[in-house]
């Protein structure tokens, strides 16, 4: 899940969506309330722990937080030196992920998850080739908020939190502060990502427990949408100013010419089925049955 929040594009609720651990995170989230400080107070420390399924967020968060330190700079590498094979094998992950979920909706017999869908891929479509800001604010206040906007979208799949700090301008200055372990940033950072996972997650619930159908065909939806930011051959709208978008999905014909850089079709489609494939084998991992 680090690993994929590091990218923008993808989210680490898709990596739990298709490893089956999706709704107890969410649920684990949710009982980190009222209830388990009660418990902490009247049973002691033993039984708020299993309350809110500490082992398993404590695992879960590791593997992020390791994730995250020490995959920054390789991914941010790979994407400047390789970047079609990078942007085929991540959207061949999505791909996948959006056509594992799709197979337990009725998406073409049941209208209103059909229309929930379409809805879910336009808002993630939208939301991926928006214009990003420039964040002028750099304060501890200003870190803190975007951690919590940015987490919400880390546990919606689809929607990366690594793409909404670039919406809003903070990918950069976060990035570094990953890097650098530079503790001002990263710790009211950390503590808005707390105050958002807490607070979103209990929305999550009510959503799952009261519409699942629907609420997983939002999320399918919002998972497919965002293929439009995974395109592997991409001119931005820096190299194409008379471009009425701010992107330019190109052929990959058309990519070499308009760019100069290599299109690399083969190696695009052997990254692409390589991304399909893993995510295939982990739903299969996760589900045997």
């Amino acid at each position: 899940m680090g690993a994929a929040d590091l990218v923008p594009g993808i989210s680490g609720g898709t990596v739990a969506l298709i490893s089956g651990i999706y709704d107890t995170f969410i649920e684990s989230l949710g009982r980190c309330n009222l209830t388990a400080i009660k418990k902490l107070i009247s049973e002691g420390p033993g039984a708020f722990w299993h309350y809110i399924r500490g082992s398993f967020l404590l695992t879960l968060f590791a593997g992020i937080v390791t994730s995250l330190i020490t995959l920054s700079r390789l991914i941010a590498w790979i994407l400047l030196q390789h970047p079609v094979p990078a942007w085929s094998f991540f959207f061949g992950l999505v791909l996948a992920s959006g056509f594992v979920l799709s197979r337990s909706l009725h998406l073409t017999r049941e209208y209103k998850s059909g229309a929930i869908f379409l809805l879910g891929a336009m808002l993630s479509s939208v939301l991926a080739t928006s214009t990003p800001f420039t964040a002028h604010d750099t304060t501890p206040v200003s870190f803190f908020l975007a951690g919590a906007v940015a987490v919400c979208a880390m546990m919606l799949p689809g929607i990366s939190g690594s793409f909404v700090l670039t919406l809003l301008g903070y990918y950069i200055p976060v990035m570094h502060a990953v890097a650098q372990l530079q503790l001002s940033v990263l710790t009211p950072l950390a503590l808005g990502c707390l105050t958002g996972l807490i607070v979103f997650s209990r929305l999550l619930i009510a959503l799952l427990h009261k519409a699942r159908q629907l609420t997983m065909a939002f999320l399918t939806g919002a998972i497919l949408g965002s293929l439009t930011k995974l395109w592997p051959w991409q001119q931005s709208l820096l190299a194409a100013p008379h471009s009425s978008a701010d992107t330019l999905w190109l052929w990959p014909w058309q990519y070499t010419a308009a760019t100069g850089n290599p299109a690399m079709p083969a190696a695009a489609l052997m990254a692409a089925a390589a991304g399909f494939a893993l995510v295939w084998g982990l739903e299969r991992w996760a589900r045997p049955d």
